[in-house]
């Protein structure tokens, strides 16, 4: 059975948000809800084998030209997901198979459509070949994809609660030495760390902080597009943001996290640098 690449509407997005959550490539930063909520361009499609969605993709597009994908600040993933393959094929050996066809079928059509293709692909993609063998025999470079492997790292906190001491806190226990020093430095020094969803004390610390890093015009695109994700994450109810006061009472740090259903992403973050 054939596959065929559907670009779905704005009145699918709900559909597609509750296909992303029992995906297991799938993240919040594929969405349509978080892709709203950046205030950017972008299409979502479908990869349909008859009538049945067996995998979709997303791309964040460049403003003045449509035929672009192009990566965009703050979208942390973007690209390819697959969607129910643990319940329609028998094994793994199968759906490794059908997951390298629908890649390979994505490949072709997306470089189709679009003059330029950026992807910052899931951890959950296993199997690049298709990007990797795309006009394998050309002798051009800039007819082949250019790949750049990077690994993620997962933190289990299921015990960060348990009831026993700092010390002996499974989760305190598993991180690195320097780590826990600067925790155990907080606890010293009467670090206040506590949840405000008042996010204009986090956008203000962030220009405080950064005025001196970026131009001023590049600076308030970022807050704008900053903002944007916050307000439309806390509308979905799957954002916090964090502040750290020290013993002073002056906020010093801020940390914003965003979820899915199945993890939690670090997703904006800024520190005042103080002297003791």
């Amino acid at each position: 059975m054939k596959y065929s690449l559907i670009n779905i509407k704005k009145s699918e997005y709900q559909k597609w948000d509750k296909l992303v959550d029992n995906s297991n490539e799938g993240t919040i930063f594929h969405k349509g809800s978080f892709l709203n909520a950046m205030n950017i361009d972008f299409n979502i499609y479908y990869v349909m084998k008859g009538n049945n969605p067996t995998a979709g993709v997303t791309i964040s597009l460049d403003s003045s030209d449509k035929t672009k994908g192009t990566l965009q600040d703050y979208l942390i993933y973007n690209g390819l997901i697959f969607f129910n393959m643990d319940n329609t094929l028998s094994n793994i050996a199968k759906i490794h198979s059908e997951q390298f066809k629908i890649t390979d079928f994505v490949v072709s059509e997306l470089t189709k459509r679009y003059n330029i293709i950026e992807l910052q692909m899931s951890p959950g993609i296993k199997d690049i070949r298709p990007f990797l063998w795309f006009n394998y025999h050309s002798e051009n470079i800039n007819d082949k994809f250019k790949v750049d492997v990077r690994y993620t790292s997962l933190l289990n906190i299921d015990k960060i609660n348990d009831d026993a001491g700092l010390e002996e806190n499974q989760c305190f226990k598993q991180l690195g030495y320097s780590r826990r020093q600067e925790v155990r430095y907080g606890i010293k020094k009467k670090v206040k760390v506590y949840e405000n969803s008042e996010i204009d004390i986090f956008l203000s610390l962030y220009r405080d902080v950064m005025k001196d890093k970026f131009g001023p015009g590049y600076l308030e695109k970022l807050l704008k597009t900053i903002k944007y994700v916050i307000e439309g994450m806390q509308q979905e109810r799957v954002l916090r943001v964090y502040y750290a006061e020290n013993s002073n009472g002056d906020i010093v740090s801020s940390a914003v996290f965003c979820w899915d259903s199945k993890r939690a992403y670090y997703l904006f973050g800024v520190n005042k640098i103080t002297k003791d």
